[in-house]
């Protein structure tokens, strides 16, 4: 019987993750179970990944449970499902239809409602959904890079029932410490370990292996004249793109960007929406034609062909660190970066605080070899090793041994 490793992932930078550890792991000889949740399925479906679906384990329940949970994801489902992810509302179902379940089961009927009404899917960690899954693939390891919902619960179950688990940091900046669930954390490199050891965690599971999600940017190739093409992009024009992630300053770094935009004539803004995000946050009639809102695109490819990158807490900013890429982090509500953001305290991006200097602050980075070449040399703390999937599937099939 061959070993087998099971990963549940969500979408975006998790699903990032999972894919080429899955790639990987199958080219050595194991076999894996991708649980695909919510917006990793398109993700895992364009790259022909095979993957099981929350559904595809309801004969693991009765039929009467089988009808409770269609029932209640039914009800769920209906004000929750978004038809701009590309997923089915079958699959929204079932996800809020296990999720309650689960909560249900373990709280009672009315404790669960009340932290459903709190939290809605944040509440969930289906644990006894997922031992049921464990239980029937038997894997001898379990793989996470989140420690919410599904793959929480994953890791807690796996660890119930003497599974190995692996956690993939996907973040410099780990802001919280879960690591009762892990056997073994994999690093991003020596300062995202020095980081995790400070915050309290055991250095002997500690594992630098780099970053799955971003072992495609050492060799990316883009073709920067499609690109342009495709979103009618000037030829002439610099390239400043926002990684635009659901924070509370949201709204205002946009109002910040609209005004810059119409400041820089020869630049063009891309604002790079989360796969989960609805593309109709902002007033589309302050638009103006050095904007455009782009969410159904990889973001390696826009990063790799703009000259400035403006986020503020995101996977995506360490990617463009790793491509050279100047960068700008706006903190127009007090979010304290500069104490809580190590690449913000080091030097390694361009922290502003004040509104209305983003045109300067572009300007400067574009224009100063000075100013590019001071953050370029503090970015290179935060570079990772190549080859990080490779790593990571050597020592958990080592581990299974």
């Amino acid at each position: 019987m061959k070993k087998k490793v099971f990963i549940p992932t969500y979408g975006g930078g998790h699903v990032n993750i999972a894919m080429p550890i899955a790639k990987e792991l199958e080219k050595q000889g194991i076999e894996v179970v991708v649980l695909g949740l919510t917006i990793a399925i398109p993700s895992l479906e364009r790259e022909n990944i095979k993957y099981k679906k929350i559904q595809d384990y309801l004969f693991l329940y009765s039929e009467k449970q089988k009808k409770i949970i269609e029932e209640i994801g039914e009800k769920l489902a209906l004000p929750n499902h978004n038809n701009q992810l590309n997923i089915s509302f079958e699959d929204t179902k079932y996800y809020y239809g296990i999720g309650m379940y689960c909560l249900i089961e373990e709280y009672g009927e009315a404790i669960a409602y009340k932290m459903y009404s709190k939290s809605n899917r944040k509440a969930f960690c289906p644990i006894s959904f997922i031992e049921k899954i464990l239980k029937y693939e038997r894997p001898k390891a379990v793989t996470s890079s989140c420690t919410h919902r599904y793959e929480k619960a994953s890791l807690i179950a796996a660890k119930k029932n003497n599974i190995s688990t692996y956690y993939f940091c996907d973040y410099l900046e780990a802001y919280e410490k879960d690591e009762d669930y892990f056997d073994y954390v994999f690093c991003l490199n020596e300062w995202n370990k020095n980081h995790l050891i400070k915050m309290g965690f055991d250095r002997k599971k500690l594992k630098i292996i780099g970053q799955p999600a971003f072992d495609s940017l050492f060799n990316l190739e883009v073709n920067i004249n499609d690109i342009k093409n495709k979103f009618k992009i000037d030829f002439n024009k610099k390239i400043i793109t926002w990684i635009c992630t659901e924070t509370d300053d949201m709204n205002d770094i946009y109002e910040e960007i609209e005004k810059t935009s119409q400041e820089l004539a020869n630049s063009l803004f891309i604002i790079k929406m989360h796969p989960r995000s609805k593309l109709n946050y902002f007033d589309d009639s302050k638009m103006n034609n050095n904007i455009i809102i782009v969410r159904d695109y990889p973001i390696q490819p826009l990063l790799k062909i703009s000259d400035v990158i403006i986020g503020t807490i995101s996977t995506s900013i360490h990617e463009a660190m790793i491509l050279n890429k100047p960068i700008i982090i706006p903190d127009y509500i007090g979010n304290d970066y500069e104490n809580e953001l190590g690449y913000c305290k080091s030097g390694a991006v361009m922290l502003i605080k004040e509104r209305n200097v983003l045109t300067r602050s572009i300007s400067q980075l574009l224009n100063d070899e000075s100013i590019r070449l001071k953050y370029e040399k503090n970015r290179s703390k935060y570079m990772i090793p190549k080859n990080a999937a490779n790593a990571a599937a050597n020592i958990i099939i080592k581990n299974m041994e």
